[in-house]
């Protein structure tokens, strides 16, 4: 008798189960997250993952085991931990709105946003973002981290833009004549960067 009343207990609740069911809609699709770029530290200390959606910004976890802790950084991409452990280096990237945007608009790919480097302290719970991250790389061993980044300098007008306003003698007519065939220019250089962190 009791095997009979766990029998039709055990139908109700597949046929409930199934009931609840329903077909999967680009709704849920959208939804689906999944997890990518895994890594462990050496003596696994360290863990991390990203967890990633179709549509939207994706989100790096790093999970400390001593102290027992879960830190969460929108946007971050490629991590890397140096050999004692101190911090933790990783890209920002640019915002999934921020870059459909630019792709929507057609801007050329010179001109996208670029990525930040972050740098998360373990022991003061502190993150540095630097901006305009072009590459970086962590020492096999020691704990000097370089990275080479973008930088843009104030915009200058063009060449000839002060010989022409110098022209006394010129009339005002042809140098404003002149001016509005002069296009500004922006000028971008780089560094590389050399931190080493004793303790």
């Amino acid at each position: 008798m009791k095997k009979i009343i766990w029998s039709i207990i055990l139908l109700q609740c597949i046929s409930q189960s199934f009931a609840q069911k329903h077909a999967v809609s680009e709704e849920d699709y959208l939804s689906w997250k999944k997890i990518s770029n895994q890594k462990i530290s050496e003596a696994g200390e360290l863990a991390s993952y990203s967890l990633d959606q179709l549509k939207g910004d994706s989100y790096l976890y790093i999970q400390q085991s001593s102290p027992f802790r879960l830190d969460s950084f929108e946007r971050g991409s490629a991590v890397s931990f140096p050999a004692n452990h101190k911090f933790a280096v990783f890209k920002i990237l640019p915002g999934y709105d921020t870059l459909r945007n630019v792709k929507l608009k057609k801007v050329k790919k010179a001109k996208w946003p670029k990525d930040s480097l972050g740098i998360y302290h373990f022991s003061n719970d502190t993150l540095i973002k630097i901006p305009g991250l072009q590459s970086f790389a962590i020492a096999e061993e020691g704990s000097t981290l370089a990275f080479i980044q973008e930088i843009e300098e104030v915009t200058k007008p063009g060449l000839f833009f002060s010989w022409f306003n110098s022209e006394k003698n010129k009339s005002t007519k042809k140098i404003s004549k002149t001016k509005r065939n002069i296009t500004s220019h922006t000028f971008f250089s780089f560094r590389c960067v050399f931190i080493h962190y004793w303790n």
